[in-house]
């Protein structure tokens, strides 16, 4: 009875032990994707603030080619980045995402091509 008592103890402890360590690192992990996902959304905010501010600048100047010519460049580099990744998950959240909020859009973007190609060479305003 008492081996019994002691193998079931064990088994307990075993089985208590791997659930709080499970937890613990489900902890850490969901800690750490959420600051690198902050951190990211950060810098893509950061990216934006700073090329509409560009944007505004030189309409203020009075560079409305300039102006147009960036904006075809940094929806060709969208179209790009979001053709990539509903490539790489084509029936994924994001594909649902575009779909219900771009109808049409994902099959346009289906081997989208840059007409830019890999490098552009952006109008200065001055």
């Amino acid at each position: 009875m008492k081996k019994a008592a002691l193998v079931i103890f064990y088994l307990l402890s075993v089985v208590v032990a791997a659930e709080v360590s499970a937890r613990l690192a489900m902890k850490n992990t969901l800690g750490a994707l959420g600051s690198e996902l902050s951190r990211m959304q950060g810098e893509l905010s950061l990216r934006h603030l700073q090329r509409y501010s560009e944007l505004e600048s030189n309409l203020a100047k009075g560079c409305h080619a300039a102006v147009l010519e960036k904006l075809r460049i940094s929806v060709a580099i969208e179209r790009t980045l979001l053709s990539g990744k509903l490539n790489e998950h084509p029936n994924g959240e994001l594909s649902k995402y575009v779909s219900q909020h771009a109808p049409g859009l994902t099959e346009k973007l289906a081997g989208y091509k840059s007409p830019y190609g890999n490098s552009w060479k952006e109008p200065v305003c001055d």
